[in-house]
Parts: C-alpha cells; structure tokens; sequence
C-alpha cells in the first residue's frame, strides 16, 4: 500500500476513535499505526469499514478499546475525596433522601465503584438497600474483571490491613490477592457505557468522574460536562480528578475548595449569583500536618510534563502531572506547574488550590510564590501580588520573572527608581543565559524574548 495513503486511512481511524469514544487522537497516535497493522492484518481499509459499521460493543471495537484504554486505579485512590464524602457530603445529602444515586463514570476494574460502596455503607448504613451503585465503563474487559471482583495486591497499595480484612477474603484464582465479600459486590451493578450516550442513571446526587476527561479531546470533554451536568440532580455533587478541572461553562456551577480537594456542585436553584460560584473551605488542624517536602524520584515525569508544554501540548501536560502527583501527592512543583496550565485556561481556584498545596509541600518554592503574585494581579489583589512577589525574591533572589514583574508593578505605582533597578537585575542575570533557553518550567518563553522585553521597559522610562 502507498505511504500516503496509509497514511490518510491512519487519519480517517484516528479521527473516527475520538468522534466514537471521545479519546483524544493526541494520546494514541504513536501507538495507533502497529495496533491497526496488527489488528487489520494488513487490510486497513477493510478494517476501518468493520468499525465504521460496528457499534463500540462489538469486538472488533473492543479490542481496540482494550489496547487504547488506561485501566490504572485502586482502592480508596484520593483519600481526600473519600473523607468529603464520609464526612460532609454524605450526611448532608441523607438528611433529606432516602436513597442515592451514584454513578462511577470511567470505573475500570471497579475498585473506585467499590470503594464508593464501602464508604456508603460505612457513612449510611440505612441507605445500602435502596439503590445500587451504577458503574459504567466503554471497555468491557474491565467490566468484566470489575464484575468478579478478585484483585492483585497492588490494588490495596493506600489501604490497611484492618480494611482488607473487614471487606475480603482470600482470592482462590492463582495470581490473585482477594476477592470483595459478596456483601459488597452485591452493592454495585456494571454496564458497558460511552461517556458520550445517555447516562445510565438519572437524577444523580453523586458523579466520580475522575481521571477520565483527561484523554478526551477538548470538544468531547464539553460534550461529557454537559452530560454530567444534565445527569445530575439539583445540589448533585461531582468529583473530578484532584488534578482536574472544569473546562467549559464554569459558571454553571458551584465550585467548592476543600484542602486539597475541588469539588463541584450543580446549583439547588435556577440562578445563582457570582459570590455563590466559589466556596472556600478552611483545613481543619488535623489537615495541616507538616507533609514531606517532595522527592526527586519522579523528576523524569516532570521533565515530560515540561517538555509537553514547551511543545504546546497542554492536555497532555496535564495528564502526565495527574497521574505524577496521584503517586507523590506532595511533590510542590508538580503542583505549581498544574497551577500554571489551570492558570491559562482561568481555572482561577483550582490553580490557587494546587499553589496552595505546592507551598504547603515547601515554603519556599519560589515559583508558586511568582504565579500566586501572577493569579492576584489578575483579580487585581495589588497587595497581595507585591507580597507574593517579596515572598518569590526572599526565596530565591536571582528569580528574574519575579523581578521583570516587580518592576512592572514599581512603575504602574510611579516608582520608576525602583522599577529601573528590578529590571536592571532582571537584565544582569539574563547575561548567563542563552537567548533560545527557556525562562521557566510553565510557559514557552526564551531568554532572548525576555531580554528584549526587559530593555523595551527601561528604554521606555530613559
């Protein structure tokens, strides 16, 4: 077959898995020219007609699915969610239901479905009986999986022993750690779903939609938001992943700001005001124990996660920092660059959210302290962007974007002296670096750019 025309088969594939699943062609394009050489047994063309006709449950789609999909979780994954719902979302929503409706949207081999079972039957025992938890997910090898529930140890890697014992029992397959009791595997009810088809509940009151949207294309992802907004009831919770965001119709929605958590909320009434769309929820004390500054172990995930930004690949950016800090929660400027990308996009609280975290992990992060200056001037808090831009240069004195910034607010103040000498620093510093280097992890400007910006603004003030 001609190159080129495998190519354009190659692209007609590629485009016809992001139209069907929602995957972005951005996360398979690498490995999509073997697996469809291999599936199609050299007959592309044929086998692009077979999914072309075929609905996602058929085999042939399935297959694919299998090869393509991320089915990487495990029990009680991001405690903080948990915790929410145990101790605050839980109880409030049983004062006035008798049941609820919970969906695990993306629910792969079932240990997030089944984690939401034990927390409800642990949080509202009354309420286990009424309705089962649906979980749905597009690859029915996981489903299937999901449906036995028997798991390899590295499922239990962030629960105990005590829990382990009070909810399974010895796996009798070979290979296998434990098998759920049936007491709770009763509890939740699997489908093969799209995230793109009819929800299969209505009137939710709870949506784990976490991790997912990630590999979706940014049209799709709209798509699924409005699904998920629609599925739900009013006052109906959702969680995304603790390093997700919304990316569309923000202000549709209620978005609350736990330590270390954002959860979103569909409004109770029709119209909401713009003070009602954030709520800001101080740490309890015992949410504030010192945690460990962040290891070196995962660097080359962050290297990736720069290189995709610096290549203008944001949504996989994104991505490779989810994945990195659900492994090493506390790992500050992984944080501080998921800031950055929420930052660009005007996801304002989840970005004060991660910096929040980022300089919890370590004070002294000198570039959390210059993009919280950044998010200030953006909502023109003035005050509060000089004292984040001091913080920035008390930790690190040779940061040349904290003091291309103070210069910039010195002189929107009149203080052209002090203006001048920021920039003058700014400019020194900028000797040592080549003019095609990046100035920082979390945007793609060069030192070369910089320099230039910097003589503009004192030849400006001469």
């Amino acid at each position: 077959m001609p190159a080129t025309n495998q190519s354009n088969l190659i692209q007609q594939a590629s485009q016809l898995i992001e139209m069907r699943t929602g995957l972005s062609a951005s996360f398979f394009q690498y490995d999509l020219p073997d697996l469809l050489e291999r599936f199609s047994q050299g007959d592309i063309a044929a086998y692009l007609q077979q999914l072309e006709s075929a609905p996602l449950t058929r085999a042939v789609w399935q297959k694919l699915i299998n090869a393509l999909t991320i089915g990487e979780t495990y029990f009680m994954r991001g405690q903080r969610h948990f915790r929410l719902l145990r101790e605050r979302i839980i109880p409030q929503l049983s004062q006035n239901e008798t049941a609820l409706n919970i969906w695990s949207a993306g629910c792969a081999t079932g240990e997030e479905a089944y984690s939401l079972a034990i927390t409800l039957h642990e949080t509202a025992p009354q309420l286990i009986k009424q309705r089962p938890i649906i979980a749905s997910d597009l690859n029915s090898t996981m489903l299937a999986k999901a449906h036995e529930g028997i798991y390899r140890k590295w499922s239990f890697r962030h629960t105990d022993e005590l829990f382990i014992a009070r909810y399974f029992e010895p796996a009798a397959q070979t290979g296998y750690y434990a098998q759920l009791k049936s007491f709770i595997r009763r509890m939740v009810r699997f489908y093969t779903r799209n995230l793109l088809d009819t929800p299969p509940i209505p009137q939710a009151h709870i949506i784990f939609c976490r991790n997912v949207l990630l590999y979706f294309s940014e049209e799709q992802v709209e798509r699924v938001e409005d699904i998920l907004y629609n599925a739900l009831a009013p006052g109906g919770w959702l969680f995304l992943g603790e390093s997700e965001a919304l990316r569309g119709s923000r202000e549709r929605w209620i978005t609350h700001l736990f330590y270390g958590a954002v959860v979103y909320q569909k409004p109770q009434k029709a119209h909401i005001t713009a003070h009602e769309l954030v709520t800001y929820n101080p740490p309890e004390p015992r949410e504030l124990e010192v945690t460990p500054y962040a290891t070196n172990a995962p660097e080359p995930a962050y290297e990736a996660a720069v290189m995709a930004i610096h290549g203008d690949r944001n949504n996989e950016a994104e991505a490779i920092l989810a994945a990195l800090l659900a492994l090493y929660p506390h790992h500050a400027r992984g944080h501080t660059l998921l800031a950055a990308l929420f930052a660009n996009r005007q996801a304002m609280p989840e970005a004060h959210a991660h910096l929040d975290a980022a300089l919890h992990a370590d004070p002294l992060l000198a570039d959390a302290h210059y993009l919280k200056a950044l998010l200030y001037l953006e909502s023109a808090h003035v005050p509060e962007a000089a004292k984040a831009l001091q913080a920035a240069l008390y930790c690190d004195s040779r940061h040349i974007l904290a003091h291309f910034m103070q210069g910039n607010l010195q002189a929107q103040m009149g203080a052209l002296d002090k203006a001048a000498k920021h920039w003058g620093i700014a400019l020194e510093i900028l000797k040592d670096v080549d003019e095609r280097a990046f100035i920082c992890d979390f945007n793609d400007m060069t030192a070369g750019y910089l320099r230039a910006k910097v003589i503009e603004q004192l030849e400006g003030i001469s």
